[in-house]
């Protein structure tokens, strides 16, 4: 009983969004595509969020740590 990667999502809303794009961009060969909400970029630490939320990893890499 195996899910069809071609028709494999994974979504989330909130906490659930940085789980799941977290999960998307680790597995990514696994899912289809992902659906968020209200949640943030991949390698986000909401401990720093009013500074990384516009970061990338070349102008922030802190951010990515």
């Amino acid at each position: 009983m195996g899910a069809d990667p071609k028709y494999t999502t994974v979504s989330g809303f909130s906490a659930g969004s940085f789980m799941a794009d977290t999960m998307y961009v680790t597995h990514s060969e696994t899912f289809k595509g992902a659906g968020l909400h209200d949640g943030g970029p991949y390698g986000l630490d909401v401990n720093h969020h009013s500074f990384c939320i516009l970061a990338t990893p070349e102008n922030s890499p802190n951010c990515f740590d």
